[in-house]
């Protein structure tokens, strides 16, 4: 017996959701720096945090810093909170519109 069952319909749902995350990560490595990313990235590094923008994004983003510096575990992190709602929305939903309806958004 597993914690998590998945029935056939599930596992087609992920894996789409995980060749969108793949797909995503590709196309958008190693990741979009706005100002005001930039921003808090500064923040991240010199650990001088401000309440400008979200101080726990900036701090998340410096415990980030430690595994690898740049924004591609930003990106990663963001992409799979992202792809797991889709999915979480996908198996909850019923129906083909639904499905298509969030795919496409």
């Amino acid at each position: 017996m597993t914690l998590f069952p998945i029935s056939g319909r599930n596992k087609i749902i992920a894996i789409f959701c995980l060749l969108g995350f793949i797909t995503n990560i590709i196309v958008y490595y190693p990741g979009f720096m706005s100002p005001d990313s930039l921003d808090q990235y500064t923040q991240a590094l010199t650990g001088h945090y401000d309440d400008w923008h979200p101080p726990v994004m900036a701090l998340l983003w410096s415990v980030f810093k430690k595994l690898y510096n740049g924004p591609l575990l930003m990106l990663v992190f963001q992409l799979s909170c992202l792809w797991i709602s889709c999915y979480l929305l996908m198996t909850t939903i019923r129906g083909l519109f639904w499905y298509i309806l969030i795919a496409a958004l």
